[in-house]
């Protein structure tokens, strides 16, 4: 399994940047549809001359199309177009997918998309050079389940307009240039994965990331900042969440171990602080833990190295102090564990000790938050913790962590 992780981290795009990988469907914004989100058929109303006028709008908005890929949309039967795909059971037939990945056309995308509002279902044009923003007219699509237009050039904040969609299940924009805040509703939507990574969002995390229903949530290689949301909800679904390479601060809330079926949870190369809290025990299903190249200190506690499907323990380049038995014995279970860098005595690959003189004595700490009350492990057998907290309506005046 952390060979098949490997492979996939390795395949992805630009890697001098620390990238961020995906146990779910193909992690590669290159990869052709993904089409385990696609579960209904809607009923089409649209009429072939809508059709026609919004292909025929969209082509003549490409300003490069050096495969020719474009040159079969001629003519009235929409179907034979390269990239379209049709209903075989209705009649007339009805436009249900738009796939033009890895086309290497040029251009904006067309309002005009919004005519196919009530049958089309997929739409993939990730690996192109599209420009500029996202269409408020893509609102309309109230039948899109999957929206990817990863990898290509599109700019602008976070478009909202597209948490309206009530069908929508996954929503890929990695590698492309938003920015701004990540918005509150985000996470108050039915979308089962959302992949956001390598853009230029900025600012905190929303509070109402716990209350998300997603199972995939990649956020690496932006801009946020700030401390993770203290406050969780009650049965978190997430099985990954990346947040790797940005700029978080403070302390691994003790709620994470409410993240009861993930199986990566990679915090890397941020800023955090304090001790990896214990309820990281609780994450009895987690396959690949990496906190790697942060500031945490302490002594890594055995009970995370007793986690029985762990595959894959990075700690690297933090402050720990040490780790005892069971840790040591990871080698024996085929587990990789990466330890270097940080501050242990008498092993390999260390800081120099004059890097940990004072890190982790006195200042604050992480577990003296007010009203942040200690989770544990249901039953004690390894079940989800106990709930703590609520998460505020959208209303909430406060987007910031906070008990």
């Amino acid at each position: 399994m952390y060979l098949q992780i490997l492979l996939t981290l390795l395949s992805l795009p630009n890697p001098t940047t620390p990238q961020s990988f995906s146990l779910i469907g193909d992690s590669n914004p290159t990869s052709s549809s993904i089409n385990f989100w696609f579960t209904t058929t809607p009923t089409p109303t649209t009429t072939p001359s809508q059709s026609y006028t919004a292909l025929q709008s969209f082509k003549s908005s490409i300003t490069s199309d050096p495969t020719n890929l474009l040159s079969s949309w001629v003519g009235p039967n929409l179907c034979s177009y390269n990239g379209i795909f049709c209903s075989s059971t209705q009649t007339p037939q009805t436009i249900l997918s738009i796939d033009l990945n890895r086309a290497h056309l040029k251009g904006h995308l067309h309002p005009s998309f919004s005519l196919l509002h009530p049958s089309l279902s997929l739409l993939h044009l990730n690996s192109n050079s599209f420009s500029g923003d996202i269409p408020t007219s893509f609102s309309s699509l109230t039948s899109l389940t999957e929206l990817d237009l990863s990898n290509n050039n599109l700019s602008g904040p976070f478009p909202t307009h597209l948490l309206s969609l009530p069908k929508l299940l996954y929503l890929d924009l990695r590698f492309n240039s938003f920015s701004g805040p990540l918005p509150f509703e985000l996470f108050q939507t039915q979308i089962d994965a959302i992949f956001l990574n390598n853009n230029h969002f900025e600012g905190s995390l929303p509070i109402s990331l716990w209350s998300s229903s997603a199972s995939v949530i990649n956020l690496a290689n932006n801009h946020l900042s700030g401390p993770i949301p203290m406050t969780f909800a009650a049965s978190p679904v997430i099985k990954e969440l990346l947040f790797l390479n940005n700029n978080l601060t403070g302390c691994v809330p003790e709620g994470i171990g409410l993240l009861s079926d993930i199986e990566v949870l990679d915090l890397s190369f941020n800023s955090l602080t304090g001790r990896l809290p214990s309820m990281v025990s609780c994450l009895s299903g987690i396959e690949v833990l990496n906190v790697g190249h942060n500031r945490l200190s302490g002594v890594l506690p055995d009970i995370v190295c007793e986690l029985k499907r762990l595959e894959n323990l990075t700690v690297a380049y933090n402050f720990f102090s040490g780790f005892s038995g069971e840790c040591g014995r990871l080698g024996f279970r085929n587990v990789w564990f990466d330890f270097e860098g940080n501050c242990m005595e008498g092993k390999d690959l260390q800081r120099p000790m004059v890097e940990c003189v004072g890190v982790g004595e006195g200042g604050f700490s992480c577990f003296r938050i007010p009203s942040a009350r200690n989770v544990m492990c249901g039953g004690g057998g390894g079940g989800p913790p106990s709930f703590y907290g609520e998460v505020p309506s959208s209303s909430s005046p406060s987007m910031a962590s906070r008990p």
